[in-house]
């Protein structure tokens, strides 16, 4: 190793042998380079976990229309000539209405 080639990080200000400092980043020695490409592969898996969380939410409106007619198919057998078609809408919505809220922990 040569010592007399030596040059100062712009990153780290540390003063190093040319052989330290990065081909691809010739002002920046290596190990400022490795840090810093460590610190973008983490913000862009942060960034992605992000991104898939916001994919995954969960669509309420979707989940409540499934939950009326999970419960209507429970009611349409016990439906009469007395029995109120509106009163049993209802019911089912605030059936699906009342397990919505027990699953976003919102319970009353």
């Amino acid at each position: 190793m040569d010592n007399s080639i030596y040059k100062v990080c712009e990153v780290c200000g540390q003063k190093k042998h040319i052989s330290e400092f990065s081909k691809s980043y010739p002002r920046r020695c290596k190990a400022c380079v490795a840090e810093h490409t460590k610190m973008v592969r983490e913000r862009a898996k942060q960034e992605q976990k992000r991104s898939e969380m916001q994919k995954k939410e969960i669509d309420w409106e979707a989940r409540r229309y499934e939950l009326v007619k999970i419960s209507l198919n429970g009611y349409l057998p016990l439906i009469d000539k007395f029995t109120s078609e509106l009163r049993i809408a209802n019911t089912c919505v605030a059936i699906a209405d009342h397990i919505i809220a027990k699953m976003k922990g919102n319970e009353e």
